[in-house]
């Protein structure tokens, strides 16, 4: 399976055939030299770590679940940030 998958990924390119479009409210700034979704999902992915180590309030780790990763599989708008 992994050696098919290596050779979907030189049929099919991530870096161009990526399309999803970020979240509002971004938690972090994404420099404007990293374009195009796929490689500004990455630099979120690479660089949010330690946004959610200080994140004592989880905010982030609801924007997660809601926002970001919600998008791939099922969105969960109504869950509750609880006191």
């Amino acid at each position: 399976m992994i050696e098919h998958l290596k050779e979907l990924s030189k049929t099919i390119p991530l870096e161009t055939a990526y399309d999803w479009e970020m979240p509002a409210n971004i938690p972090i700034d994404i420099p404007p030299d990293v374009v195009g979704p796929f490689s500004r999902n990455i630099y979120l992915k690479e660089n949010l770590a330690s946004v959610l180590a200080s994140d004592h309030e989880l905010k982030v780790h609801y924007w997660i679940i809601r926002e970001w990763g919600g998008k791939f599989v099922l969105p969960i708008p109504s869950l509750k940030v609880l006191d």
